[in-house]
């Protein structure tokens, strides 16, 4: 189980091939529905949609937009991403805070 803020716990589900998130009590808050999805961090998961990395909230809604080839946890308030090859950080808006340009 991941901890997410007030929101209590989801714990990451697959089901055939499609990820998704349940409850406590076992129930669907987010429909197994995304082609991957990590577990949430600093109240974000990252998800992979149509080979773009993005991030969700813990309603399911995307609040980042899959646009990245790599992307990873939040830490400390910034994710790792890479765009065309290069190593930058973003802020949980999506921001990027430091621009990509490190191999």
């Amino acid at each position: 189980m991941t901890k997410v803020g007030e929101e209590g716990a989801l714990a990451r589900v697959k089901i055939g091939d499609k990820y998704g998130f349940i409850n406590r009590a076992g129930e669907f808050v987010i429909k197994p529905q995304i082609d991957f999805a990590g577990s949430f961090s600093e109240g974000l998961a990252r998800v992979n949609i149509g080979g773009k990395k993005g991030f969700i909230n813990p309603s399911g809604e995307i609040v980042i937009m899959p646009q990245f080839d790599y992307a990873g946890e939040f830490t400390e308030g910034l994710a790792r991403v890479r765009i065309g090859g290069q190593i930058g950080f973003i802020n949980p808006t999506g921001e990027i805070v430091i621009k990509p340009q490190f191999n």
